[in-house]
């Protein structure tokens, strides 16, 4: 909770901009938007396109894309079809938000991972890999559906969330902590292969009788370690 500063001194001179028994309250400091209370309308706005985003994630995971409806969604909320459209024009565009909060799940779990000062690279990359490989089969459904039919419905979502996720990795591989391990590869195409094979290799695991996070994550961090010390190697000897 933000407490307002208040002034205590007290101004026995009136100025000419403060009339002598003028009566008025003193003004209020202006504030900024993040300052003011939200109101009724605005949470209500908030928690109703939420509650249509939770039952769109439970229906397109369900249904999949193709024999879902805008129908499917508000029946699992109790809000009217007339609502819905307030908030999202069609299937498509619920489904493209659908993805992007799914996007914004496995960032910020990415995120704590990198925020990390602690661990070693090796453990890192581990704690990264983990995290994409448990949200991929926690949300099993989700994620196939996504991976699926995304590239269609909205072409351009995947490439944004992809680029992010490489600059980000590709940060890291620059940074002074890394660089010994990188040596003179290239970071870009590192960060590329690291990523590529991560999500290849979670799609190889969901066909699993049953997906193991952390066997995917360990043999993910073997197999880039191996190719990181074999090309800083290399770029050593050259």
């Amino acid at each position: 909770m933000s407490v307002e500063k208040v002034d205590a001194t007290v101004n026995f001179m009136p100025s000419a901009a403060s009339p002598r028994n003028s009566g008025r309250e003193p003004a209020e400091p202006d504030r900024t938007d993040s300052d003011r209370p939200r109101g009724k309308r605005e949470l209500t706005k908030e928690r109703n396109r939420s509650e249509l985003l939770a039952a769109a994630r439970k229906v397109f995971a369900e249904l999949g894309y193709d024999a879902a409806t805008v129908r499917d969604v508000v029946r699992r909320t109790d809000l009217s079809v007339g609502t819905f459209y307030q908030y999202f024009r069609d299937k498509d565009e619920i489904f493209t938000a659908v993805a992007e909060e799914v996007e914004a799940s496995v960032r910020a779990r990415l995120q704590e991972v990198r925020e990390d000062p602690d661990p070693s690279p090796e453990e890192r990359l581990y704690r990264a890999y983990l995290a994409l490989f448990t949200f991929v089969v926690e949300e099993r459904r989700l994620f196939e559906v996504l991976e699926r039919h995304l590239p269609r419905v909205d072409p351009g979502q995947p490439n944004d969330a992809l680029r992010l996720t490489l600059d980000e990795l590709e940060e890291d591989l620059v940074s002074e902590r890394a660089r010994d391990l990188l040596g003179d590869a290239n970071p870009k195409f590192t960060a590329a292969a690291v990523i590529g094979s991560g999500l290849l290799v979670a799609r190889a695991m969901l066909a699993e009788a049953e997906p193991d996070p952390e066997a995917a994550a360990r043999f993910c961090t073997r197999f880039s370690m191996a190719g990181l010390a074999e090309i800083a190697g290399g770029s050593r000897e050259s």
